[in-house]
């Protein structure tokens, strides 16, 4: 018999095969078969219709009768089935592995860079404050100099002059 897939609701696709997969907004998914469900980590993604799995997060089996850990196979089964219904509704998996940040000399050697980065755009607006007294100094001391006149008063701009008859 064929595998059939339908939405019941918005954001559920169960399965003929007696599996459902739930979708929660922007991040999370529950996947659930029978009586018992698990919770998976997952997030849409900026590409249309395209949604990430983090395969690591499937932990522990939720039922009402007691709990217990996913193993391995389970974890493929699950992760293969729910490929498999978002695939039939015209979306994309894209399942991510474990990942483990020790080894990743890359991932280092970036983060240092950003860091690096960091460090130096808040050196570059320390000595741009450092200046702007400065600036300010030199700005004023200039519209003063400008603002005297030929006889050593300074003149204003600004305020008028009242004008009195005699």
């Amino acid at each position: 018999m064929e595998e059939r897939f339908s939405e019941p609701e918005p954001n559920v696709i169960d399965s003929s095969a007696g599996f459902s997969v739930r979708l929660f907004g922007q991040t999370g998914m529950r996947y659930t078969e029978g009586h018992k469900s698990v919770s998976i980590d997952s997030k849409v993604l900026a590409k249309r219709g395209t949604i990430a799995l983090f395969k690591d997060s499937l932990k522990a089996w939720e039922s009402p009768d007691a709990s217990a850990l996913v193993n391995d196979n389970d974890r493929n089964r699950i992760v293969e089935n729910i490929k498999r219904a978002f695939e039939s509704r015209g979306y994309e998996l894209q399942v991510h592995e474990d990942f483990d940040w020790d080894k990743s000399k890359a991932l280092e050697v970036a983060y240092t860079r950003v860091g690096q980065s960091y460090e130096a755009i808040t050196e570059f607006r320390a000595k741009l404050l450092a200046l702007l007294p400065l600036a300010t100094g030199t700005g004023t001391f200039l519209l003063l100099e400008r603002a005297q006149g030929d006889n050593g008063q300074l003149r204003t701009f600004l305020v008028r002059q009242p004008h009195f008859a005699s």
